[in-house]
């Protein structure tokens, strides 16, 4: 019914109703100063150890049990009942503000959230952290805990707080308040792409061209401080955590979702500057024990990165200059589909952009021998093939759904070149079952999708085709 309102939604506009309420909740779990934290003490465990040793000798000493307010009106426990307490009302906090960002209010708690200054507010916390790149010498880890065990009093809220950046930033035109006014100036300093995206609608849907999403200069007052935003920051302790680092999986999710949506030519190479695109590739092809969430992660993150990037693409052929880095990579990639089909479907059309708009882009796209991967027909077939083999309706998921889109797309890509009738025949010679597994999705993606305006007009925007994903497109195949 049109009529029904979820309850979550409800439950969210009573809460947001309360005066006063988003105020205190991001005060309490921003305030400073972060405890505890000593002078020249290395890594995280060494403060809290050393905490707990002060407090033990000061109630030694003093012969009596200590106790203080766990932080400004809170309750009055010894400290560290306290100190505990405080950290765990931090992580709750920053929980419920994520839960806020979520659902119909969304785009208001976005707004209300930048105006109470909750990114330069987190931006101040973050620096308190200490991660496991920057810790110094590690403590013997616990017994019955693996080497790479990562157990720690604060490791709950760098991922809460990672967690509601990557909430903000979801499609938000607050995002570049993640920035510093010199990082902003610069990246209005960033000369046009030579390829810039366009979605070129249809005849159907008006013809009309519509070009990159121009976003409106920041308040200066609500921006982070000094020289180096929170999204500076972020990216910097992503190159420097190890491989196996816990904190990885967020640390991307977060720039991600900075990228996500219109695809920003300047935010893409603000990012190129800082060496990320070769920290991500890099550690793909390096490292030989990986997390499926890390691999995930990281297909994701240079989807976005590559998203209709000259320069992006350009700069990752550079990294992949050997014949065997590319085979590396390409295994990964072909070993990983659900993981690294966002990454597929981004090269695959980044390599059609880049033909269709001549010149430099062009010749590099016919050229590279990265590009060679994702702009031959031969090769879309096969990621067609073995997309669509990997998938059952029945098993479909929010997790490996966007194969199918993956698989859509490169359908679509085919029609707008007159070659999908000749994609079609090479399918049949994988047999009837794989067709009629395709057929079977195709339906389910028309059922999901055609009646769910939300989601239509989300992948649009996350793919920004020449072809827009409508309804005849779909009806069609």
């Amino acid at each position: 019914s049109e009529d029904f309102v979820p309850v979550r939604d409800i439950n969210q506009e009573l809460v947001l109703s309360v005066p006063g309420l988003l105020s205190k909740l991001v005060d309490h779990a921003t305030r400073l100063p972060y405890n505890p934290r000593f002078p020249s003490t290395p890594s995280e465990i060494d403060h809290w150890m050393r905490f707990i040793d002060d407090h033990i000798s000061d109630e030694l000493a003093l012969g009596e049990v200590m106790t203080n307010e766990s932080y400004p009106g809170g309750f009055v426990a010894d400290p560290c009942t306290s100190l505990v307490d405080d950290l765990t009302d931090r992580v709750e906090v920053l929980y419920i503000l994520g839960l806020l960002l979520v659902g119909k209010q969304r785009k208001q708690v976005q707004h209300s959230l930048a105006d109470l200054q909750l990114i330069p507010k987190l931006s101040s916390l973050f620096d308190s952290f200490i991660w496991r790149s920057n810790g110094g010498r590690q403590r013997s880890r616990l017994p019955g805990h693996n080497q790479g065990c990562e157990c720690s009093p604060e490791i709950a809220l760098k991922i809460q707080l990672l967690r509601l950046i990557h909430s903000f930033c979801d499609h938000s035109e607050y995002k570049h308040l993640l920035m510093s006014r010199c990082e902003w100036n610069e990246l209005g300093r960033i000369p046009p792409s030579p390829a810039p995206a366009v979605l070129r609608l249809e005849a159907c849907d008006g013809g009309m061209v519509v070009a990159e999403p121009v976003f409106p200069p920041p308040n200066p007052l609500l921006m982070c401080r000094g020289s180096r935003g929170l999204l500076t920051k972020i990216v910097e302790v992503l190159k420097k955590e190890p491989s196996s680092s816990t904190h990885r999986f967020w640390l991307s999710r977060a720039v991600e979702s900075y990228l996500r949506g219109g695809t920003s030519h300047q935010d893409q190479v603000f990012l190129l500057r800082r060496g990320l695109l070769q920290h991500i590739t890099a550690s793909l092809i390096q490292t030989d024990s990986r997390h499926k969430e890390t691999i995930q992660s990281s297909f994701d993150l240079l989807g976005e990165m590559v998203k209709f990037s000259f320069e992006a693409c350009r700069q990752m052929d550079a990294i992949l200059n050997t014949e065997s880095k590319l085979k590396k990579a390409m295994t990964m990639v072909n070993n990983n589909l659900i993981d690294s089909n966002m990454f597929i479907r981004a090269m695959v059309l980044a390599a059609g952009h880049f033909i269709s708009a001549g010149g430099e882009p062009a010749e590099f796209a016919r050229q590279s021998r990265l590009m060679k991967n994702f702009r031959e027909f031969e090769k879309h077939v096969k990621f067609v093939v073995h997309l669509v083999s990997i998938l059952k309706v029945t098993d479909l998921t929010q997790e490996n759904v966007s194969c199918l889109n993956t698989s859509l797309v490169i359908l679509m890509l085919a029609r707008r070149d007159d070659k999908l009738p000749c994609l079609l025949h090479c399918l049949v010679k994988f047999g009837n079952s794989l067709l009629s597994n395709l057929r079977c999705l195709l339906k389910f993606w028309q059922e999901h999708y055609l009646h769910k305006d939300k989601d239509c007009i989300t992948l649009e925007k996350r793919d920004r085709k020449s072809t827009r994903l409508n309804s005849s497109h779909a009806r069609y195949l």
